[in-house]
Parts: C-alpha cells; sequence; structure tokens
C-alpha cells in the first residue's frame, strides 16, 4: 500500500514525511509510505502534526527492510507514535529486519518520537538506526524500548540478537553516537551485569530547551516514586516485594540535553513515566 499527498512531485524511493507551518498550524505538505509500513496521519494532538507507524501483522518479518525519512520545517510540530508494540517476528534464513528513521528539524521546530517497544520473538533478528540533525534553536524527545521477548508466556531472550544506533546532531556537530548490542549466543543477556532478572529497558533522549520541563518531571518522578533506585550493579535475584526501576540521567555535552535510562521487570512499572511524557507534549 502506498500514500502520496503531494502528486506535483514524482514519488521518493524511501518512506517520507514532511511537515510545514502553513496559517499558524503545523501540516503535513508530503507525505509517502509502502509496504510493509504504513503511515497514519491523525487528529491527536491540537498543536501537532501526529503520524502513527503501523504495518501488517503490528511488526516486521525477516527480511523486512524500512526506511522512514522525515522533516520538520521551521516552526512545525510533529508527533511520530506506533500503533502498538512492534513486533519482531522469527527469522528462519538469516535475512534480518531492517527499520531506519532519519531526521531533519529546521529553525525552532519540535518533533517528539513516543513509539510502543520493540518486542523481540524467539529467533528473531533485528537492526534498528535512529539518526536526527537538529538546528540549535529546535527540541527533539525522543523514546526507545527494548522488551526481551513474550516474557508472560516465558519467552525472554530467546532472540538471536538487536542491534540499536542513535545519532544526534545539533548545528552539524555531533553529540551523540550511541550502539547498542545484544546478542544472545554470545552476550547472555541475563546475566547480573547486563539485563538480570529484568525484561525491558527505556531510553529518553531530551535535546533543546522545549523539554527543559521534561527534565524537571523526570527529576519529580524520581523523587516521589519509592520504587526508583539509582543505577549501580543490578540484583542477582527477583527477591524484591516491588516491581523497582533502575535508572540513570546524565547531560549530553555542550548542555544539548539529557539521556535518561530506565530498566524494569515489566512495561508496567514504566508505563506511568511514559504517560507523563506524551501528556506533556499534547
Amino acid at each position: 500500500m502506498s500514500v502520496l499527498c503531494n502528486t506535483d512531485s514524482p514519488p521518493p524511493k524511501h518512506n517520507y514525511a514532511e511537515i510545514q507551518y502553513v496559517q499558524g498550524k503545523s501540516r503535513v505538505v508530503n507525505l509517502f509510505c509502502n509496504a510493509p509500513l504504513r503511515l497514519l496521519h491523525t487528529a491527536g494532538y491540537k498543536a501537532h502534526v501526529e503520524l502513527v507507524t503501523s504495518s501488517f501483522g503490528g511488526g516486521f518479518l525477516q527480511g523486512d527492510n524500512v526506511t522512514l525519512k522525515l522533516r520538520c520545517n521551521e516552526n512545525a510540530k510533529m508527533v511520530l507514535r506506533s500503533q502498538g508494540n512492534t513486533h519482531i517476528y522469527k527469522n528462519t534464513d538469516d535475512r534480518i529486519s531492517v527499520q531506519n528513521i532519519s531526521g531533519i528539524l529546521e529553525k525552532n521546530s519540535v518533533v517528539s518520537v513516543c513509539m510502543d517497544p520493540v518486542v523481540m520473538h524467539k529467533d528473531a533478528q533485528f537492526r534498528q538506526s535512529q539518526s536526527w540533525q537538529l538546528h540549535q534553536s529546535s527540541s527533539l524527545l525522543l523514546v526507545e524500548w527494548l522488551h526481551s521477548g513474550r516474557s508472560e508466556s516465558g519467552e525472554r531472550f530467546m532472540f538471536d540478537a538487536f542491534y540499536s544506533d542513535v545519532k544526534l546532531e545539533v548545528s552539524g556537530k555531533s553529540i551523540l553516537d550511541e550502539r547498542f548490542r545484544c546478542d544472545c549466543h554470545l552476550d547472555a543477556p541475563d546475566n547480573f551485569n547486563r539485563f538480570a532478572h529484568l525484561n525491558i529497558a527505556m531510553n529518553i533522549y531530551l535535546i533543546g530547551d522545549r523539554f527543559e520541563q521534561i527534565v524537571e518531571l523526570l527529576q519529580t518522578y524520581i523523587a516521589s516514586n519509592s520504587q526508583c533506585n539509582r543505577l549501580g550493579t543490578l540484583p542477582l535475584n527477583d527477591s524484591q516485594p516491588i516491581n523497582p526501576i533502575y535508572y540513570s540521567m546524565n547531560r549530553l555535552p555542550r548542555g544539548h540535553g539529557i539521556v535518561f535510562r530506565a530498566i524494569s521487570k515489566t512495561r508496567k512499572a514504566l508505563d506511568p513515566l511514559f504517560d507523563h511524557l506524551t501528556k506533556f507534549i499534547q
């Protein structure tokens, strides 16, 4: 399936969306997508354009390769969400599933990427990347999280491999180049140096002045939540009477923003934090 908003120009080879501030409102001026990706333009926010990613079957089959390029022009605001968890299904012939998302944020633009977790099924392989180029006056909220598998049915860390790259630039200068690798055949991810008995990890990247209030929100949430523990060595067993959250929060170079990381046993523990973020941007 493909969707094309602007027929004045030939369709791009990749999935693409462009947001522009027109007559006092952010609007989609170009939108193109094709299978396996579906990109839906919804009306979930007043001040922002909301785009929702979806796919047939709710995830990636072996060999699926999706590239999504986004452009948010001057003063425009956009929210990118997923319709639900992104399931990465079993791989039987070593054709890795791939998703690449990149974006350009022009002057005073604001982008929030608040997608649901990636859930790795048994024998799955997945590589994802996020690359964002920001103007010094623009702001980005990026949430990425990984689930060990269908843990409620006893499937955890039974996937083959998960790779994630995040690259952030402000005014042409790199402020973050982060790579995460989890190869379950090599790394034993459930040892105490990685995930221990925990199942879900969330990274929150906050860049730009528009999201300084979220930094305060995170600090308040941590201070008021007895389940939050600063991240150090993870416990060796699951003996805690409550569902704890282990976290860290670090400033990026030259004051460009922060990276907040949290890890817990279930999504239920992290959902209130995620809900706070999504309510803030409405």
